[in-house]
């Protein structure tokens, strides 16, 4: 009897113990169901303040200041929501299972669309404003962050997922057409650079032509000059000489006829006596 008493206490620690562990697993499970900040939730067709709140509907109602319509005894009813509003949901506010397969699905897609809007980002931090897809892309890129930062609904997020998107093939283009303007503008100032050699080596041929022609035209000058000077001096050397060899056929003549002169006078006093 003390046996079977033992292990009944046993048994009942045991349960005691896994029903301990289930209720601490489902307060944890209960506190991720909890918001730990405020946010902003769109309304999606057929929403209503008890779908998503349960039995703390009247709390967020309340903090929206949403008017409540109520049954003929006068309890309040938790209608059906507009479709498309933004609602706020305070901090603390337990989710029920359909808000938090709502919220964890619209955050994926949230994250999804950041990661877009970041992509286009990264993509505008190189100048774009110089052409015109390359503004419109900025344009773009800055609706996508309103729309991003005003809603969170399936809509408005995939179309600011869509929007994200032209404003990064926008910013691309962009950059394609600036690496484009670039290349030419490198290209041109190459084809100056060169244009600009050839200008100062066609300047430096026809300095050099001209220095050519100064160089072979004192040259000719020079020859011609010299060649008149040797003219000149030969000449004058044929004078000189042709007067010092009359001056000496003179002198000869003169010198003939006094030798015939005293041969003369000598035959004639040899004659005489």
């Amino acid at each position: 009897m003390n046996l079977w008493h033992f292990k009944g206490i046993n048994l009942l620690v045991i349960r005691l113990s896994v029903l301990a562990v289930y209720l601490l697993y489902a307060s944890f499970a209960l506190a991720d169901m909890r918001l730990a900040n405020d946010i902003l939730m769109t309304i999606e067709s057929g929403d209503s303040f008890y779908r998503l709140f349960g039995e703390e509907w009247e709390r967020v109602a309340d903090i929206n200041q949403e008017i409540i319509p109520t049954d003929y005894s006068g309890s309040k009813m938790p209608d059906q929501l507009s479709e498309g509003s933004l609602i706020i949901v305070p901090a603390g506010v337990l989710l029920t299972d359909y808000a938090m397969q709502k919220n964890e699905v619209r955050a994926v897609l949230r994250g999804i669309v950041l990661k877009d809007i970041e992509h286009a980002e990264d993509l505008a931090k190189v100048d774009c404003s110089t052409s015109e897809v390359g503004k419109r892309g900025l344009e773009l890129l800055r609706r996508a962050r309103m729309i991003f930062s005003q809603s969170d609904g399936p809509l408005d997020l995939a179309e600011c997922r869509r929007i994200a998107a032209e404003a990064a093939i926008c910013l691309a283009m962009a950059q394609e057409i600036a690496k484009e303007t670039a290349a030419r503008q490198t290209l041109t100032a190459e084809i100056t650079e060169r244009s600009k050699a050839i200008s100062a080596l066609q300047t430096s041929l026809a300095e050099q032509e001209i220095h050519g022609r100064k160089l072979r035209l004192i040259t000719i000058i020079g020859v011609s000059c010299a060649t008149f000077a040797c003219t000149v001096l030969l000449f004058v050397c044929w004078l000189i000489s042709r007067q010092q060899a009359k001056e000496a056929g003179r002198v000869w003549i003169q010198s003939r006829k006094q030798k015939m002169q005293s041969l003369a006078l000598a035959i004639t006093k040899q004659h005489n006596t």
